[in-house]
């Protein structure tokens, strides 16, 4: 989990914000990226780079921004530093989530010509876009949420995954755009005043958590989510505009095929998707509920691909729903490291 904020000039008479204010934002979120930070402002054709939390922006002011806040997955040096560029520095990004299919990617835009200089999913998204433009949304296996900046076109794309497992939250004041992976971020910006969204936090605590995440809208008046499965372009003097690049197939098929086959098909897919997301420079773990879905996957990563398993549960309502019961049996099974947790209320 990483943190992204950002500042985006959507008006050619807006207000600059200090620069002061987007390393604000990004250390808002720092508990979502322990590891590292950065942060970099456009001022023309001038860039302003925060490389470490000891650098500090000066009084400037931008009419582009963006930050990071790291937690490091997948090739842990310093190179793997967001906000990251292309070599020419044209084309930026800030990006929270992880491209699993990201060794196939790479692999088909190497042969295409394109070199990396990390080991990181991050390139591999800089480098998709640049390749296949907005169209490489729909070759990413994962989740994310990420914002471009495209210096060629002068124009921001902000994305998020099929299915809105990724946070990007955004507002608009004086003339910019604002981003944040949480709200907390947005914050942060002095005369911004937020509202309770009082239907939104009443249908969430009087009626359904499902109604949280239904539509587009925060538990606050004016702050939106971008929508799932969609992109957001964003230029200075016109609307953004969102754009939707996947949506679910839910035509019928005449296929026939057999219970053994269709078990067959869906255990290949299983596993394989297990398999991509277990893609790591770091220790993993897995949490095991005891129940159906968690037991699943943590037996197959254990059986099936032969991963030696570490699991966390953590027990609430002990002797009253408490699945410890179902959690050893699967622990004693693989015989995986395993740590209880006792939460309390």
């Amino acid at each position: 989990m990483c943190g992204i904020v950002g500042v985006v000039k959507v008006k050619s008479d807006h207000q600059p914000l200090n620069g002061m204010i987007l390393e604000h934002m990004t250390n808002s979120i720092s508990h979502r990226g322990p590891n590292d930070m950065g942060a970099v402002g456009f001022v023309g054709k001038k860039i302003l780079q925060i490389k470490d939390s000891q650098k500090k922006f000066e009084t400037s002011k931008f009419d582009h921004g963006f930050g990071h806040r790291r937690l490091s997955i997948l090739d842990l040096s310093s190179m793997g530093r967001q906000p990251m560029s292309d070599s020419a520095k044209m084309f930026w990004l800030t990006f929270n989530g992880e491209i699993y299919n990201y060794i196939e990617i790479r692999e088909v835009l190497v042969r295409k010509g394109y070199f990396f200089r990390t080991q990181t999913d991050s390139e591999v998204i800089l480098h998709s876009y640049m390749e296949w433009g907005v169209d490489c949304f729909k070759k990413f296996n994962g989740m994310w949420a990420l914002a471009i900046y495209d210096r060629r076109q002068e124009k921001v794309i902000l994305s998020r995954d099929r299915l809105g497992k990724k946070p990007l939250y955004f507002t608009f004041f004086k003339g910019n755009l604002l981003f944040a992976s949480e709200v907390k971020a947005l914050k942060r910006v002095p005369g911004l005043n937020l509202k309770p969204n009082k239907k939104k936090i009443i249908n969430y605590a009087a009626r359904h958590y499902r109604y949280v995440d239904n539509d587009e809208e925060s538990f606050f008046e004016g702050i939106s989510q971008v929508p799932k499965s969609s992109y957001m372009l964003i230029s200075c003097n016109n609307n953004p505009q969102t754009h939707k690049y996947w949506n679910l197939e839910t035509k019928v098929t005449e296929e026939k095929i057999s219970d053994a086959d269709a078990i067959q098909r869906f255990k290949e897919l299983f596993i394989d998707s297990i398999r991509i997301r277990l893609r790591s420079d770091v220790p993993l773990a897995l949490n095991l509920s005891g129940g159906l879905d968690s037991t699943s996957i943590t037996c197959s990563a254990a059986k099936e691909l032969g991963v030696n398993v570490r699991t966390f549960s953590g027990i609430t309502g002990k002797g009253r729903f408490d699945e410890s019961e179902y959690i050893d049996e699967v622990v004693n099974e693989i015989d995986a490291e395993h740590t209880y947790l006792y939460p309390e209320p």
